[in-house]
């Protein structure tokens, strides 16, 4: 499987156990993640068909995700 196919399965799979939390009335949030560096280049947000992403589109849309997931506090260095 290639990187980013297996980026496209953890997403998926991630996306699963929040909607199953969800639906069950589950705490999703926890505690702050540490740990986590602030990536460097180009965030986007732009959307993109996971069949034909490069790494580097990956790369800028996870980038996107860290940046926003630190501004909301819910990651952090």
């Amino acid at each position: 499987m290639t990187p980013e196919g297996r980026l496209t399965l953890v997403g998926q799979q991630l996306m699963q156990e929040i909607v199953k939390a969800s639906e069950a009335n589950s705490a999703v949030l926890d505690d702050v993640q540490t740990g986590w560096a602030a990536p460097t280049g180009t965030a986007s947000r732009a959307t993109f068909d996971t069949a034909t992403a490069t790494t580097v589109e990956i790369g800028q849309r996870l980038k996107a995700l860290i940046d926003d997931l630190t501004a909301h506090g819910l990651i952090g260095p």
